[in-house]
């Protein structure tokens, strides 16, 4: 029984290591064609929203010693906070930027910290992750979806928002 347990055990995280290795040749091959930074945010958002079964997404950008945050691109039914501005003191993307910590929330109606949750329009399950380069964080990249996000799928947003940012 032992081993039946341990067979399994192996063939779920090599299914899981497949999969996150996947994700992060297919956006290392699609960031190839990007010539200016402008290129890179829709190819990101893209590339996580077909890796994680997503269909919003966003890229904040920032910076660890606060300030104001930009939602540079928003995709899918979160495009409406497109380009919007916030006061560091007043959002969730401090708690991800500043102290590079991942964020995950069933519904981020119930969340305080999203002052702009009736701008998102459906996929209210949302996880973040920082966004960093050279071990300092220049924003966050945030997905949602109707269902939950899982370890496995945390795991494959910060591989994918590590190959973005470098």
């Amino acid at each position: 029984v032992s081993q039946v347990v341990i067979l399994t055990e192996d063939i779920t995280f090599a299914k899981q290591r497949e999969r996150e290795l996947k994700a992060i040749a297919d956006i290392s091959q699609s960031l190839r064609a990007a010539q200016v930074r402008s290129d890179m945010l829709p190819i990101i958002l893209n590339e996580v929203n077909r890796s994680l079964n997503c269909k919003s997404s966003l890229i904040a950008l920032g910076n660890e010693a606060g300030g104001e945050i930009i939602i540079e691109l928003a995709v899918g039914s979160w495009s409406g906070v497109n380009h919007l501005h916030l006061s560091a003191d007043q959002n969730v993307f401090k708690d991800i930027i500043g102290p590079k910590q991942q964020y995950t929330t069933d519904d981020v109606r119930t969340d305080p910290r999203i002052t702009f949750s009736d701008l998102l329009d459906g996929d209210y399950s949302a996880a973040a992750v920082p966004l960093a380069v050279k071990q300092s964080a220049i924003g966050a990249l945030a997905i949602g979806r109707s269902t939950v996000f899982s370890t496995e799928d945390i795991k494959i947003l910060k591989a994918i928002a590590q190959t973005g940012a470098n």
